[in-house]
């Protein structure tokens, strides 16, 4: 779906009235950067180490971008 809305926006636009896509934003377990692979498999660890030791909730807060 993502591909044709790229490169026929038109006929996708007549076709289709509202296109949600629910997934997963990135998935980490066929990267090729060692920090990431590790951080993939200790995921427990790392969200155990933010949330409760730093307490750190939220990466971005709503006004991240200001």
């Amino acid at each position: 779906m993502f591909i044709g809305l790229s490169m026929l926006p038109d006929y996708y636009a007549s076709k289709v009235n509202l296109f949600v896509a629910l997934a997963p934003v990135a998935r980490l377990t066929n990267t090729m950067s060692n920090l990431f692979r590790i951080l993939a498999s200790q995921i427990n660890e790392v969200t155990h180490y933010l949330v409760d030791e730093l307490g750190i909730y939220n990466m971005f807060t709503l006004s991240w971008t200001e």
